[in-house]
């Protein structure tokens, strides 16, 4: 209900309430550390349940059940329309194996460019962190000081290792996928072939 609340000042419509409330429980379950296609999943719980509560938009519900998954550019596209924005988002951040592909994929896409970056960015940022945002763009952030200072004292330092030690564990688990997906697809055996 806050996530939707949030989004009433500028996309009070049903479609724009429904994105809200479905990005936050995405963006909730990256935060924690799940697996990116664990959350992007139809049939993730939490996302069972908030349909349970009410169904979601319709439109919104095509995103949820893998849009993004089935369509290409053209066919993808970062339009200002609060749904084509979120499926744009979520089919450049399904498809970067980091943040700055993630985001690069999402503002290349044109038309409303920032909108589509900016919320892949938060896809991307709650599964990679700060560390996957690259160097050279965090220094060039205008008045980073203001981004930073509320953050400092947000969380307990405890609190902080804890997530930092989540998120350690499981970037060495994603490395460790992906050289053994990279590992299986180098030894494939081809059958011997003999002339008859």
């Amino acid at each position: 209900a806050l996530a939707a609340e949030a989004g009433i000042p500028t996309h009070a419509s049903p479609q724009g309430l429904w994105a809200c409330r479905y990005m936050a429980v995405v963006l909730a379950g990256l935060m924690h550390g799940l697996d990116r296609d664990e959350v992007l999943s139809m049939d993730w719980e939490p996302l069972q349940r908030l349909r349970r509560s009410e169904p979601l938009h319709p439109e919104v519900e095509t995103v949820a059940a893998g849009s993004f998954r089935q369509l290409k550019p053209p066919a993808i596209n970062g339009s200002g329309y609060v749904v084509k924005s979120l499926e744009a988002a979520i089919w450049a951040f399904h498809n970067a194996e980091g943040y700055r592909e993630a985001v690069l994929k999402a503002v290349n896409l044109g038309d409303d460019a920032d909108t589509t970056g900016a919320v892949c960015g938060q896809f991307a940022g709650a599964y990679w962190g700060e560390s996957g945002i690259p160097t050279e763009w965090l220094e060039g952030l205008a008045r980073r000081d203001m981004i930073e200072q509320p953050l400092v004292g947000l969380r307990s330092e405890e609190h902080t290792s804890e997530l930092q030690s989540r998120r350690n564990l499981v970037c060495r688990l994603r490395i460790e996928k992906k050289k053994k997906k990279n590992t299986e697809r180098h030894n494939i055996v081809t059958p011997h072939l003999t002339p008859h």
